[in-house]
């Protein structure tokens, strides 16, 4: 006998909710002279004094920091994951965050974090795109702490077309490089950790990823011309076209990837089902101020058929837990597969017991 969805839904949900939360992973904090696992990228070896040295100055995370004396452009830091059993810990996040810091400082020149390599099994050694050159020129006065990231989202999204780093991968590493000028070369680093991007897809910038920035990416200009914030697969263009296959469309990739949901969800709770339905159904024929909330799927202004048809060929559809490994990922999915859909029947029969519910109102 065959579970109904949701049954199964909650079967499935429970076996992983142990591991819904996720907290940051810290690869390096270098407390009490450690090296955390680091090297020396031109060397290979573990890093070492004179050209680094453990301090307290620009410590961010308990009490130390390292000090990396390097003037000119460098590949200094580097770690090995593999070495380290932090594979695992960069499959599941998406960013590597690193606190940088600068003494207070009156002569003019500049220190710079040029790059950051990595360097993995079957993907090569490439710098990641967009480079975050941050710079800070001098004489600025009193002494400055900021927080570095570098995105690595495409790499472990499941799309091998740009740029996958595979869970079969033997390797991993990071490699980060300065620059500076001939009198600016002193630098220190603290809390480097692998955690997730909380902010990809959040495209107006107010500290959330809901229906707004979905509003926007739906009726962005398409083509390499466009803005390429909205370029979340990788592919230096922006395509918002919808159904079209994660790979293809960012719209696609927004809905499927970064919420981990389908078309069809107005509420953005990683279901589809009869709250969504009745969203839709309240403003069904609106031609003009249609938006996701309200059931506009499709990005076209209007909550129409089209939008009706996309709801109700996902209804039923219960997501993923956050947090949950890619391996419960493929298998959730493999399981929804082999339940029978509720079909657009079932959609379109709410919808008349909406209609007739409202009719009597």
């Amino acid at each position: 006998m065959k579970l109904p969805t949701t049954a199964l839904a909650a079967i499935l949900i429970a076996a992983v909710l142990p591991v819904a939360s996720r907290a940051d992973t810290v690869i390096g904090d270098w407390e009490n002279g450690s090296t955390d696992g680091w090297i020396d990228w031109g060397t290979q070896a573990a890093i070492a004094s004179p050209k680094y040295e453990w301090t307290s100055f620009g410590a961010t995370r308990g009490t130390g920091a390292i000090k990396v004396n390097a003037a000119g452009y460098n590949q200094n830091l580097s770690i090995k994951l593999q070495n380290n059993n932090l594979m695992a810990a960069f499959l599941a996040n998406n960013q590597l965050s690193i606190d940088f810091s600068y003494p207070a400082e009156t002569n003019p020149g500049y220190a710079q974090i040029y790059d950051i390599a990595i360097n993995a099994e079957s993907y090569g050694f490439h710098g990641e795109s967009p480079v975050p050159k941050f710079t800070y020129g001098f004489p600025n006065g009193g002494p400055q702490t900021t927080t570095i990231s570098w995105d690595y989202h495409r790499l472990v999204d499941g799309i091998t077309s740009n740029g996958e780093v595979t869970a079969a991968s033997r390797w991993i590493e990071f490699i980060i490089a300065t620059n500076s000028d001939s009198t600016h070369g002193t630098l220190y680093f603290d809390n480097a950790r692998l955690t997730r991007n909380a902010s990809l897809g959040d495209f107006n910038h107010d500290g959330a990823v809901d229906a707004l920035d979905i509003d926007l990416l739906l009726r962005t200009d398409n083509g390499d011309g466009a803005d390429l914030m909205y370029d979340l697969n990788a592919d230096n263009l922006v395509r918002s076209p919808i159904n079209t296959g994660v790979a293809i469309s960012d719209s696609d990739y927004w809905v499927q990837l970064v919420k981990g949901t389908k078309y069809g969800d107005t509420n953005l709770d990683k279901k589809v089902n009869f709250d969504d339905l009745l969203a839709l159904a309240q403003n069904y024929g609106d031609q003009s101020t249609g938006t996701w909330a309200k059931g506009d799927f499709d990005g076209n202004n209007a909550v129409a058929f089209d939008d009706l048809l996309l709801l109700a060929q996902n209804y039923g559809f219960v997501g993923l837990v956050d947090g949950a490994s890619p391996q419960f990922n493929a298998d959730w999915a493999l399981a929804q597969s082999l339940v029978p859909e509720p079909g657009s029947a079932m959609a379109l029969g709410a919808m008349v017991l909406v209609r007739r519910r409202r009719a009597k109102a």
